[in-house]
């Protein structure tokens, strides 16, 4: 009898032993679920509708520590994937801070900058946030020497590809965080990937 009952107890521990080995077995090798993205967004960016200069550190020329901010209209999406600068949908609201300056490319200095800016659509705002670059001819910077509104053009202001942090703000972005990708162009171009704050927190 005690060995019958010795043989079922360690018949049950083997048994649990298996079981628990093989839900672990299940997890090994397996990568993290990566969060399925909820929106993608293209926000063209069509025109430039203001823009301003400010001498933050009163030397009178385009130097570190002086900061940009301009509005641009974003233009349509059509049905083809293309922009359409024919119709604005919103705006986005650009501020720069230069915080190095860097060698000239092609006779254009460029500046690394602090680079932020909130797209106002229809469904709701996205905040954006990046280390940006600007690009300007000597003849621009030349234009730059205080506080003023300079025409700055678009292509000089979203010269080169760079990453950007995304949250959503309001709407139907509420709850919302991305990536996005800020590309030159013609126009330049605000590619951007939403997902859930609490798929990211998963």
């Amino acid at each position: 009898m005690r060995s019958l009952l010795t043989a079922c107890v360690g018949a049950s521990l083997v048994l649990a032993v298996g079981c628990s080995v093989s839900k672990e077995s299940e997890h090994v090798g397996q990568l993290p679920v990566q969060p399925s993205v909820d929106r993608e967004l293209l926000l063209p960016l069509c025109e430039r509708k203001d823009s301003w200069f400010f001498d933050q550190n009163g030397d009178s020329e385009f130097s570190v520590g002086d900061r940009l901010t301009y509005v641009v209209s974003i233009g349509e999406v059509d049905q083809s994937g293309g922009a359409n600068c024919t119709i604005s949908i919103g705006s986005f609201y650009g501020s720069e801070e230069i915080v190095e300056k860097r060698p000239a490319v092609d006779g254009k200095t460029q500046y690394l900058t602090t680079f932020q800016g909130t797209a106002m659509l229809p469904d709701g705002n996205l905040r954006l946030m990046a280390m940006g670059v600007v690009h300007f001819s000597r003849t621009e910077r030349l234009q730059l020497s205080k506080t003023s509104k300079p025409p700055f053009r678009i292509e000089a202001l979203f010269p080169e590809k760079h990453p950007a942090s995304v949250q959503g703000q309001g709407g139907a972005f509420a709850g919302l965080i991305g990536t996005a990708i800020v590309q030159p162009g013609q126009p330049p171009e605000i590619k951007v990937k939403l997902l859930s704050q609490m798929k990211m927190n998963r």
